[in-house]
């Protein structure tokens, strides 16, 4: 909670969070309409009405002392993947920008659908988030960059969705599935040749 409160808000909610323009960064946690088995750390959203929110992109937060182990971390970015997948499959626009924070590390991605059956995950931006005051000198050199990412949030993430099929519940779990080594041993069928 004190990396998210002191050291990742303060850095998101400027780019992300555009109240005049009805968007919105939530750190909620909990479950979002638009991912019913699994949850992301917060999203960001437009707020068209106040019982009609469009999800506008995901951002996962792990602590530091998970920087060693790069397969949760690999399990996030494929979290934030299948997450950004099933959005678009619902929405107008065909980009989404999702973040990775693992420790005082942040990565941002640009998630695009070319088809339906292709979509890129693309690092747009990686920055170290400054621990105290002495380093903030790492992020002015960043400015620039943060610059592009809020005019890229700002014009080329649409704020409606799409009319079209929406996915049935049961299609989130299966990229999940294949990368958790628990789920994995208690999914898989036995196999035969005849």
């Amino acid at each position: 909670m004190e990396l998210t409160v002191n050291f990742l808000d303060p850095i998101l909610s400027p780019i992300f969070h555009c109240p005049d323009n009805n968007k919105h960064l939530m750190w909620l946690n909990r479950k979002d309409e638009s991912t019913a088995i699994f949850r992301p750390d917060a999203t960001t959203v437009a707020i068209q009405q106040k019982a009609d929110t469009v999800t506008l992109g995901y951002v996962e937060v792990k602590p530091p002392d998970f920087e060693s182990n790069p397969e949760l971390a690999f399990m996030d970015l494929v979290r934030l993947g299948t997450f950004s997948r099933r959005l678009m499959l619902r929405k107008n626009n065909r980009k989404v920008i999702v973040v990775q924070c693992i420790g005082y590390h942040m990565v941002f991605y640009l998630v695009s659908a070319f088809t339906e059956e292709i979509t890129q995950l693309a690092e747009i931006l990686s920055i170290d988030v400054p621990k105290e005051i002495g380093q903030i000198g790492c992020l002015l050199q960043k400015v620039d960059d943060f610059k592009r990412l809020f005019l890229l949030y700002e014009h080329q993430i649409e704020t409606r969705y799409k009319i079209s099929r929406a996915l049935e519940e049961e299609d989130a779990a299966p990229p999940i599935d294949a990368i958790n080594p628990k789920r994995r041993k208690q999914k898989i069928p036995s196999f035969s040749l005849v």
